[in-house]
């Protein structure tokens, strides 16, 4: 029974993400402004969203043997840089020193 309530709870969140992604979407397809944020402007600009990610947390994120970082967040990210029409790029950062990484907006 509580594996069910989690994966109720995932989809649930998953459709909020696609929502919101959809929102944001027709908002850049329609050429609004996007001043909600200096980041989201700095990634319209740039044409580009780059995503940190440890690429070893499966299922969100990991690693094939060929190299190729694949799961659920990569799957979101894809989602996220299709619908604001730019060029997704993920750095892999290993997780111990991600949030300094973030904070210090250094993701290089």
């Amino acid at each position: 029974m509580r594996g069910m309530k989690g994966r109720a709870s995932s989809f649930v969140f998953l459709m909020v993400v696609v929502g919101l992604i959809s929102v944001w979407g027709q908002a850049f397809a329609a050429g609004e402004s996007t001043r909600i944020s200096p980041v989201l402007d700095r990634i319209v600009a740039k044409k580009e969203l780059v995503v940190g990610t440890a690429a070893s947390m499966p299922p969100f994120n990991m690693t094939t043997k060929d190299g190729q970082i694949v799961g659920m967040e990569i799957d979101l990210a894809n989602l996220i840089a299709g619908a604001m029409n730019v060029k997704l790029t993920l750095k892999t950062i290993p997780s111990t020193t991600s949030f300094q990484r973030w904070k210090a907006g250094r993701w290089t």
